[in-house]
């Protein structure tokens, strides 16, 4: 268990670990401030649009050995980018740092689905790694801050390869060695039109940030994203070995899972960005304060995340708390709605804890019921599809509450004061309003009476291997 959460933490925090780093690198390596976002989204558009491939070889190289290849990858990449003395070299260690990490995510989450399989300790794992899956961003705001504070920027960067030494250790000592799946084939047409349609989506919401959504490259990469989704869903439904079972969704209770874990990311990821511009162009803060205001956040997403698994689910189900979770969020915002116009971040700590626990609650459930009864070979895709679902959300999420705030009063990045402060009212509240119609949505497509609620299952009271 601690392998495989170093292994997602890993992947994880590698997305806003260098966020705080970025001005210390652009004065270091001498680049613009327009290819500033590149550092960014060059990661989570490689991370993103390979997950498919990623949950593929999995199978193809067995579980145990692509993770330990994500390891290695993972760490050479982030070598190359610490070590880097110019801006191309930087950004091409972020793009395999986010290739490497495609592999190594569905990895972890195929190993813990299979390593766990019946076990009762089962729910307890998943909520240790939902835990370290939605908290990675918050950590690596504040392990940024620290390193690039009191060390150097590099090392937000370079970190990642003693993670990596330490996991692959662990790996090799104690990970059960998994066979690959002899006759799985690379589904090379699917995964060309997955890779193009993800990609094309995900650098459409990355634009759409600081560009309308009408702007003609942002309207252009949808359009064409969503044709070569439809083009591969089409040929999944065809051949043999498809890079994505398309049985998968036929479970009403997965699907439900997929759309409220696709939810809530959307709202963590976009209340962070919008967040992070309220405490430090409103309240004043620096880089490492804000990664710290982070932390009662951070606090109720830890604590909901490991808990609800072991002790709501069992008792309560997952609607009630895929549902419940999201209505919880929602109310959590709709405080974060009223209490930005005082400019008191003490305003804003109980809608943060609270926003924490409801979508701790949420993510974690989610995950452990979209992976449930998959089988093994099916593993790493499920893992990956759980990944995917979760990467477009964040990034669409970032997007829309940004596009949001922009049309309410003046966008975050480029303003403050009462304008900025109303654009952050309503993104709130019409994140909150998503929230509500999701949670009913969820309630709709409960599955049978036999999966939810889940039986109860005594824990052991000491780990038995």
């Amino acid at each position: 268990m601690v392998v495989i959460g170093l292994g997602e933490l890993m992947a994880t925090l590698d997305h806003s670990i260098v966020n705080v780093a970025l001005p210390s690198a652009q004065m270091d390596l001498g680049f613009d401030d327009s290819l500033r976002s590149w550092i960014i989204s060059v990661y989570a558009l490689a991370f993103g649009s390979l997950l498919p491939l990623g949950g593929a070889l999995v199978g193809r190289f067995g579980q145990r050995q692509a993770f330990m290849l994500g390891l290695v990858g993972f760490a050479a990449a982030s070598v190359l980018g610490g070590l880097a003395q110019s801006f191309v070299v930087l950004v091409a260690g972020r793009a395999i740092q986010g290739m490497f990490a495609a592999l190594l995510a569905p990895a972890a989450l195929s190993l813990l689905i299979t390593g766990f399989d019946g076990s009762p300790l089962r729910r307890r794992a998943f909520g240790v790694f939902a835990m370290l899956a939605i908290s990675g961003a918050a950590i690596g705001m504040i392990l940024g801050g620290i390193l690039t504070q009191y060390l150097d920027w590099r090392w937000c960067m370079l970190i990642n390869a003693v993670f990596a030494a330490i996991a692959q250790i662990g790996a090799w000592a104690g990970l059960p060695t998994t066979a690959p799946i002899r006759d799985s084939r690379i589904d090379i047409a699917g995964a060309i039109t997955s890779g193009g349609g993800l990609s094309l989506l995900l650098y459409a919401f990355s634009n759409a940030e600081t560009q309308a959504w009408t702007s003609p490259i942002v309207t252009s990469c949808l359009l064409a994203g969503c044709l070569l989704l439809a083009v591969f869903i089409a040929i999944e439904r065809r051949v043999q070995t498809p890079l994505v079972p398309l049985t998968i969704f036929q479970d009403r209770s997965r699907n439900a899972a997929f759309l409220a874990a696709f939810t809530a990311v959307l709202g963590l990821f976009g209340v962070m960005l919008l967040l992070t511009y309220e405490l430090q162009r409103n309240l004043g803060f620096g880089p490492l304060q804000t990664g710290f205001g982070f932390l009662p956040m951070a606090a109720g997403l830890m604590i909901s995340a490991t808990l609800t698994p072991v002790k709501l689910l069992p008792h309560l189900g997952a609607r009630v708390i895929l549902a419940g979770g999201l209505l919880l969020a929602a109310v959590a915002l709709i405080l974060l709605s009223f209490t930005t116009s005082g400019l008191d971040y003490r305003a804003v700590l109980a809608p943060l804890v609270i926003l924490g626990l409801g979508l701790g609650a949420t993510i974690s459930t989610s995950i452990e019921t979209a992976t449930r009864n998959i089988p093994d070979h099916q593993a790493g895709v499920a893992g990956a599809v759980t990944s995917a679902v979760q990467q477009i959300g964040g990034a669409f999420g970032a997007a829309l509450l940004a596009g949001i705030a922009h049309r309410a009063g003046t966008a975050p990045e480029l303003g403050s004061g009462t304008a900025g402060l109303r654009g952050f009212d309503v993104a709130m509240g019409s994140i909150a309003l998503l929230f509500v119609l999701v949670a009913a949505v969820t309630w709709v497509l409960r599955p049978g009476h036999r999966q939810w609620p889940y039986e109860v299952r005594p824990e052991p009271s000491t780990f038995r291997s």
